[in-house]
């Protein structure tokens, strides 16, 4: 049997529907180029590739919790560097104090079938964006924080057809459905993370690895917040994820 989400998230994603994203490749005189035509001037965020760059790499960035588009994207653009990319950060659909969510539910929430649910229904909204760009070319590469980490987790887990890497910081794989298959998962999670138990990242990261996926999953004696040696890791795997991705499709 499967349940409808609550009719408040409902509402949230239908919300988000309304955002309107046009994607263009430009196949003949240069790399795929993403633009985006918004309602909320916050929903995208990008940022091209230096110049002279020729490539179809882009590396989709998801805010953590009560976070925003526009304030990961300083994190994620710093971190890829000079690398030939293209780099697009998405706010989430639900608003959240000063920011934005994707989720209502907490990860050390006891309400763990709930938060799959939601996660689900999250990742498969945001796929269907970035189906569009894999069939215009993207090559993508999937980074998030926490909140945005979980999304991420759950997009590896459910849509194989993006073909994506994921390089994931402080996130979590929820109680959600997963299809066997190839694909590559980066991560890195803190043993003293206070918000998303650790124990349930190394048990996602585990579970994934079951059905097929390439995880190469860390910790370290750090907590939650991006920094440090968090930060220092998660920019290590995301600069290798994008050489990666430049060098060729998985």
């Amino acid at each position: 049997m499967t349940t409808s989400p609550a009719p408040w998230v409902q509402l949230a994603h239908a919300a988000l529907l309304g955002v309107a994203l046009l994607v263009s490749a430009l196949l003949l005189d240069g790399p795929l180029t993403i633009q985006a035509d918004v309602v909320r001037p916050h929903d995208v965020q990008r940022r091209a590739g230096p110049v002279g760059c020729a490539s179809n790499v882009v590396v989709v960035g998801l805010h953590p919790w009560s976070s925003s588009a526009a304030a990961y994207m300083r994190s994620v653009r710093y971190a890829v560097g000079p690398a030939c990319a293209q780099v697009v950060t998405l706010d989430g659909p639900l608003p959240e104090g000063s920011g934005r969510a994707w989720l209502r539910t907490m990860a050390r929430s006891p309400q763990q079938a709930l938060l799959a649910r939601e996660a689900e229904h999250s990742a498969d909204e945001l796929a269907a964006r970035l189906q569009r760009w894999g069939r215009l070319g993207a090559r993508l590469v999937v980074t998030g924080h926490s909140q945005g980490a979980i999304v991420g987790w759950t997009l590896a887990a459910r849509h194989l057809e993006l073909r994506a890497r994921y390089v994931l910081s402080a996130g979590m794989l929820p109680g959600v459905t997963i299809r066997p298959g190839d694909g590559e998962v980066h991560a890195v999670h803190g043993r003293a993370d206070t918000h998303v138990p650790v124990a349930r990242a190394r048990e996602g990261a585990a579970r994934l690895s079951r059905a097929g996926r390439r995880v190469v999953y860390r910790e370290l004696e750090t907590g939650h917040n991006l920094r440090d040696g968090l930060y220092r890791t998660w920019t290590d795997q995301l600069r290798a994820a994008v050489a990666a991705a430049a060098a060729g499709p998985q």
